[in-house]
């Protein structure tokens, strides 16, 4: 990555779009836009020639598409990271799924309300956020992409080797639900972590993946088919079972609640209000789980930019749950699992290849660690 600028190449087949953004990109500091392309075959000349750090992709572009371009990017430009940016629609959100399954970092979508004004700075504010992540090259792993990050430039980590002195002898007990907070890089993490885990887990899994509205059902899909455990999009007042992932709905908060006649745990879906800018959020079902589970949750906090997740840590440190983090070497953006780490809330951090064990591990053999 540049030293002095972060250097962006602007892929997308509408002039006006790419107007848009380039002015975006321009207005932050630090960044240079150093050019542009209609299509993905034009992509991939100008990422060889200009060697980018950020590539933003759409995906529905004449002759080669966004997906496509994005399986040849890392020959043409192997260190440069690559963010979709598209239109809501089934196909779009489908191909979207698969690009960031095949480690694109992020997706963003491309705002379409009636006043100009509003959708220019809700663009501008998602890709100050995704851009300040990238430029602190501290935030940025070595593994889903193949980059480096200078060592010098990344702070002490703290690595639990044993329980932090907070932890309760009950939060060893074997655990009855695992939560996973996810973000950026998680497409690609939960296609390496969900399916290493068996289909006879006897738990449920609940999973915040930050994603808008529209992608997730195609997300779930896509897991599932590659999966021994059952993976669907949660829905409203469906009663929890063991052995399935269920997966927040993009746009909208889940929690879990007790049935009011028959005590049965069933899912909440809610419109309540944003959480860290995050609807859905990992605090606002981190919360609901510390008070229908207590100590019988297993939480882990895995790739993803921010701190959603780690107040609602606090809830479940309280109720003696045990808490894994995703290590920095794993993370694409080793945020929210280092926010985890730094409040002192982890007890055990892992690599991705190992958190597929820990999860076994904690809700089948009690004690055993993974």
């Amino acid at each position: 990555m540049s030293k002095e600028h972060l250097r962006v190449l602007i892929v997308d087949d509408s002039i006006s779009f790419r107007t848009v953004l380039a002015r975006v990109c321009g207005d932050i500091q630090g960044v240079e836009v150093v050019g542009s392309a209609y299509n993905g075959r034009a992509a991939l000349e100008k990422a060889a020639a200009l060697r980018p750090d950020l590539v933003t992709m759409d995906i529905d572009m004449p002759e080669m598409d966004g997906f496509e371009a994005l399986q040849s990017l890392k020959s043409s430009a192997p260190d440069a990271f690559c963010v979709m940016i598209t239109s809501l629609s089934p196909r779009n959100a489908e191909m979207t799924i698969k690009a960031l399954g095949m480690g694109a970092m992020d997706l963003i979508v491309k705002p379409s309300g009636p006043d100009a004004n509003a959708n220019y700075l809700e663009l501008s504010r998602q890709m100050r956020s995704l851009i300040d992540h990238l430029k602190t090259k501290r935030h940025v792993s070595t593994y889903l992409g193949g980059r480096n990050s200078p060592v010098d430039s990344a702070p002490e980590i703290v690595r639990y080797e044993t329980p932090p002195a907070s932890a309760s002898p009950s939060a060893m007990a074997p655990k009855e639900a695992v939560a996973i907070a996810i973000s950026t890089g998680g497409p690609a993490a939960l296609n390496i972590l969900i399916p290493s885990i068996p289909g006879t887990l006897k738990v449920p899994i609940f999973i915040v993946q930050h994603m808008p509205y529209g992608f997730t059902g195609f997300l779930s899909e896509a897991l599932n088919s590659k999966s021994s455990l059952h993976v669907k999009e949660a829905e409203p007042g469906e009663p929890v079972r063991p052995g399935t992932a269920y997966l927040a709905p993009g746009g909208k908060h889940m929690k879990v609640d007790l049935h009011p006649q028959s005590g049965e745990k069933i899912i909440t879906i809610t419109d309540a209000p944003p959480e860290n800018f995050c609807r859905p959020s990992a605090d606002y079902l981190f919360r609901a789980l510390a008070s229908v589970y207590g100590d019988k949750v297993l939480a882990i906090m895995m790739t993803g930019m921010g701190d959603d997740g780690v107040r609602g840590l606090f809830d479940l440190r309280r109720a003696n749950a045990r808490i894994i983090a995703q290590d920095e070497a794993t993370s694409l953006v080793f945020g929210m699992a280092r926010a985890a780490i730094e409040a002192r809330l982890v007890d055990d951090v892992l690599p991705l290849e190992r958190i597929a064990g820990a999860i076994v591990a904690h809700t089948r053999h009690g004690r055993d660690r993974a």
